[in-house]
């Protein structure tokens, strides 16, 4: 398990929704994976977090933001290709593919929610003795194919195979994981965006920026193939891009093939069927998974490669094994091949049981040999069982030790016996040449046969070498050819991007200018919204100060209408009191004249009667007494509190009749709450 700084990932117990973090799996370029416990169906789930730590960092409220305002396009443009990964994920329902159960966005980023996997990745099992074996491989691969031609066929790629993205769960099952390695929107986010092509694994059309048309199935199988290679020789191979600097420039390719590595443990068509799926161009190899997978996991050849020895091979046999010895005559046929050059036949002559050579039949075998243009010769006999013949077992006559020969007897006898010995010597030796002669005949017939066997099979060998070098030459010129075509399709494709990055680089300067703009438009949005606010307070206390001018305006309006109703009340009583002066004065001018005529007639008439005239209220002549000030005051108070109390009966009983004065003190008493009343200018006169 990887160790990472502690502010670039979410703690244990931090939560994502009903998701607990419980731990760290792993980290890339542009994403950190959690194992998290789904607190509602307490289910363990691994939870992917979109987090390019080279376009943005984590706060400490665990919220994602990019690092500067350049970043925002690029982070946002990859958190949507995020989502659009999760969502094509969700789509699929297979064994070997993993399966996307949510995804949402929180934190300023999103989230993948994934079944949780437990096993192992082919980049930490390619350590494991054994496991890299041609049938674990390809045990491995059918699956992985499997899944992958169903993602084929709904039509989208994975572009980011790799052997840490291939996991072997731990009932053995394979599983496909992260996908959506999309290619990028343009060259501004190239230089951020290379974690989404792995070296060694992507194929060269993935790094062409204008070559999404390029991509298709053999992408994939192109980056499985490396996976491959990897697991067999513990190496990713060459990267595309080194291979088409050196293919375009008419140098040897540099990856080197598995058929000509011959690694040992693994068929040959196993390793033809990787190299054709590492191909450098698009139309070597296969175009679906399906013709693929017919090569790499079919049974027709099942020959096994050994290790390739130093030296290069030659005609002459290697060495016997040695068990040399059989006593049977044989001829072993081992059926070896390889891909890049062929063993003839291995042949194994042993001579029969109890014969040998004379110099002459082997000087005559040597000879026939020298004359032979096969390939390969049979091995020289190094061991020959010798026994002698029952014919020269010849024991001497023994006589009795008692009965004594004469000399001459022993003579003839022994003379006889020398003569037979003699005898039989010629025989035998003659009988054992002939039949050596024989052995010798039918030794060379038999190896004359082997050598015209071997002469037939070197020359069915030499023609198919003679057609595969005219094969290849005419490969070759094909190749040429094609690699002429390719130099002239990467100079217009070098044309192409150079038109292409100056157009970007344009298309930089013109979004940096936009940059700019937009943030010179941004400070004076801002600065607007602050004035508009500004003029937004100001208006509303201004509308606060009309509002309080209105009230204290129509305060004054209903002050300056009472004042006027108060106006034109006093004026009306001023009017009244002119009236009732008037009034009283032409009651004063009508009493005194009664007074007058009354003092006429009271001169004129007896006096009895002028005795008896009615004596006036105050006596005009007499002066004004504190007892008549006090009861005029007294009905003046009495009058003020009637109005004061709004009593219409009482100010009748101490006012002088007069409806316009009654109407008048009606409408004040209806109009108006309190009545203030105040008597003043009280004049007296005789």
């Amino acid at each position: 398990m990887e160790t990472v700084e502690r502010k670039t990932i979410l703690a244990p117990g931090d939560m994502l929704g009903c998701y607990r973090i419980e731990g760290f799996l792993g980290k890339g370029g542009f994403g950190v994976t959690y194992v998290a416990l789904d607190t509602q169906l307490q289910l363990l789930v691994a939870i992917k977090e979109y987090m390019p730590e080279q376009l943005a960092a984590r706060a400490s409220d665990n919220s994602i933001e990019p690092r500067t305002a350049r970043e925002y396009p690029m982070f946002d443009w990859g958190l949507s290709r995020f989502i659009r990964e999760a969502q094509t994920l969700a789509k699929f329902n297979h064994p070997n593919i993993v399966r996307v159960m949510a995804v949402f966005e929180l934190n300023g980023t999103a989230y993948m929610v994934m079944e949780y996997e437990r096993g192992h990745d082919l980049k930490q099992l390619s350590t494991h003795p054994g496991f890299n074996s041609e049938e674990n491989l390809k045990r491995i691969m059918g699956p992985i194919i499997d899944g992958l031609s169903e993602v084929h066929r709904r039509g989208y790629i994975h572009r980011d195979i790799k052997p840490a993205n291939i996991l072997v769960r731990k009932n053995g099952v394979p599983v496909l994981l992260d996908f959506g390695s999309a290619r990028q929107a343009n060259a501004e986010q190239t230089q951020a965006l290379t974690a989404l092509v792995t070296v060694g694994y992507a194929p060269l059309e993935q790094y062409n920026d204008t070559a999404d048309k390029e991509q298709g199935p053999w992408t994939d199988i192109y980056a499985l193939a490396a996976v491959l290679y990897f697991a067999i020789t513990g190496n990713a191979p060459v990267d595309s891009t080194l291979r088409g600097s050196a293919v375009l420039n008419d140098r040897p390719d540099p990856l080197a093939a598995l058929s000509l590595l011959q690694p040992a443990g693994y068929s040959a068509s196993f390793c033809r069927a990787i190299d054709w799926a590492l191909s450098f161009k698009i139309a070597d190899r296969p175009q679906t998974v399906e013709q693929w997978r017919e090569r790499l996991l079919g049974d027709d050849d099942v020959t096994v490669l050994r290790p390739r020895t130093s030296a290069a091979p030659t005609g002459r046999r290697p060495p016997p094994p040695p068990a040399a010895h059989d006593s049977s005559a044989t001829k072993v046929n081992t059926g070896e091949k390889s891909a890049g050059w062929r063993n003839p036949p291995r042949q194994t002559s042993v001579a029969p049981e109890n014969s040998f050579r004379s110099q002459e039949g082997a000087s005559r075998f040597e000879a026939a040999q020298q004359d032979s243009t096969a390939a390969v010769a049979p091995e020289p006999v190094d061991h020959f069982d010798w026994e002698t013949s029952d014919a020269a077992r010849i024991s001497s006559g023994q006589t009795g030790a008692g009965h004594p020969q004469p000399a001459r007897l022993r003579w003839w006898v022994g003379g006889t016996m020398i003569l037979i010995l003699i005898a039989s010597m010629a025989g035998f030796w003659y009988w054992q040449r002939t039949a050596q002669d024989q052995s010798t005949i039918t030794a060379t017939q038999a190896d004359r046969r082997e050598t015209l066997q071997a002469n037939q099979a070197e020359a069915a060998r030499q023609a198919e070498l003679e057609r595969t070098r005219q094969a290849e030459a005419e490969r070759q010129a094909e190749l040429e050819r094609t690699r002429q075509a390719e130099a002239e399709r990467q100079a217009e494709l070098e044309r192409t991007r150079q038109a292409e990055t100056e157009r970007q680089a344009e298309l930089e300067r013109a979004v940096r200018a936009e940059a700019a703009r937009q943030a010179e438009l941004e400070r004076a949005r801002q600065a607007e919204a602050e004035r508009q606010a500004e003029l937004e307070r100001t208006r509303q206390a201004e509308a606060a100060r009309q509002a309080e001018l209105e009230r204290t305006r129509q305060a004054e309006a209903e002050r300056q209408a009472e004042l006027e109703r108060a106006r034109q009340a006093e004026a009306e009583l001023e009017r009244a009191r002119q009236a009732e002066a008037e009034r009283q004065a032409e009651l004063e001018r009508k009493n005194n004249a009664e007074a007058n005529q009354q003092e006429d007639r009271d001169s004129s008439s007896d006096p009895v009667t002028r005795g008896a005239t009615t004596e006036p209220m105050v006596d005009p002549s007499r002066p004004i007494t504190e007892a008549d000030m006090s009861r005029v005051l007294g009905q003046f108070n009495a009058l003020t509190r009637a109005i004061t109390l709004k009593d219409h009966a009482e100010v009748r009983r101490l006012t002088s009749e007069s409806e316009r004065n009654y109407a008048y003190l009606d409408y004040v008493f209806d109009n108006f709450v309190r009545i203030d009343v105040a008597v003043s200018n009280i004049s007296v006169s005789r």
